[in-house]
């Protein structure tokens, strides 16, 4: 079971960065790419458990290379959403569609194979998960919904090459530490002064 996880994620990888040479100017792909380590830090199965969630009740599609498919996953969450697949797709190269579409039934197959077995916990994480905060936070949320905390965080942080402005990041602690300040012992709130009525 560890190997097919394993294997599940390597391949995974694979298949964001194959979309990142297809479409090499696209953001979303280059945090979406950016996030699996993170995604796979709280449990290597959180990305197969939401790829899996997604793709569980189409699985003729996928093995008769429905184009459909694309669409229908696209309304539902997880990694097809994120990427808008189904946009992606009309403007694939020339040629590369049979190479998604083996990425993806090579995901399947992983994917049932670990979601038919009983997982096992992280070795990385099974002595501290308790001091672990991805850990905590993969317990709380869903996978989808990690996902979704991430891509806001990107929208709202990134410096559009798929990592994090630090100077963003830096501003919204000031912000925020600023709002957490007492005022100074003896301070008065500024007096409002009332604008005066014209004569």
């Amino acid at each position: 079971m560890a190997r097919e996880i394993d294997t599940f994620n390597e391949t995974l990888v694979k298949f964001v960065d194959e979309l990142k040479i297809c479409f090499p100017q696209n953001r979303t792909i280059k945090t979406y790419a950016s996030t699996i380590g993170l995604l796979n830090a709280a449990s290597k199965y959180t990305c197969c458990n939401s790829f899996m969630e997604s793709v569980s009740s189409h699985k003729e599609k996928i093995r008769t290379e429905d184009e459909t498919l694309w669409k229908d996953l696209c309304k539902q969450g997880g990694i097809f959403k994120t990427l808008q697949l189904d946009i992606l797709w009309k403007d694939l190269p020339a040629g590369k569609e049979p190479l998604i579409w083996k990425y993806v039934q090579t995901l399947f197959v992983l994917g049932q194979e670990v979601v038919s077995s009983p997982q096992e916990e992280d070795e990385a994480t099974k002595d501290d998960e308790d001091d672990d905060p991805l850990s905590f936070i993969s317990r709380i949320f869903p996978p989808g919904v990690m996902e979704q905390m991430i891509e806001n965080t990107q929208r709202e942080l990134g410096d559009g090459r798929g990592g994090i402005d630090e100077s963003k990041l830096q501003r919204m602690i000031s912000k925020m530490s600023s709002s957490l300040v007492p005022p100074a012992a003896g301070a008065t709130a500024p007096r409002r002064i009332k604008p005066s009525k014209k004569k």
